[in-house]
């Protein structure tokens, strides 16, 4: 009788383990499935964040969905809605440029930059005058290169963004 139990659960153990070598590349293939299912009724599963706009990606480093937006015919220099706490606790309109310049992303300037966004001055200006009272310098030194600003600064006529 003792044979027969180790037997039996010897069995047990082998049909375990089989469907544990099965159980992965099982997972796998539903999830091919699932994807490619995805993709034919038009649902990107590799883009799956819906609904984020340019300056969104901007904010979150995204640079990826920025030149795809972009490609799409996403105008860089106009100005999109950023939800709340993507920047600060409220919503914002901002271009791409403001966005990536107020989280202190200036690769992404620059490839929005080199992409077809223009840097005005009068952004240009607000910008650094925020940066400027913020204290954030290395991205004030940043935006000077294209242009630096007259000292003494006058932030007066711009409004802080937040």
């Amino acid at each position: 009788m003792n044979t027969e139990r180790s037997g039996h659960a010897g069995e047990i153990t082998r049909r375990i383990y089989a469907v544990a070598v099965a159980a992965s590349p099982l997972a796998l293939g539903v999830a091919t499935v699932m994807m490619l299912a995805l993709a034919t009724v038009g649902r990107d599963p590799v883009w799956a964040v819906r609904g984020m706009t340019i300056s969104e990606a901007a904010a979150t480093q995204d640079r990826g969905s920025v030149v795809r937006l972009i490609g799409e015919g996403v105008d860089p220099n106009a100005r999109y809605p950023v939800r709340m706490d993507v920047l600060a606790s409220a919503e914002f309109l901002v271009t791409p440029l403001e966005s990536a310049t107020l989280n202190r992303q200036a690769y992404i300037v620059q490839l929005l930059m080199d992409h077809g966004a223009v840097l005005r001055d009068a952004e240009r200006h607000r910008l650094m005058c925020f940066l400027y009272e913020r204290g954030n310098e290395d991205m004030y030194v940043y935006l000077a290169g294209f242009a630096p600003m007259e000292a003494p600064i006058d932030c007066s006529r711009y409004d802080p963004y937040w």
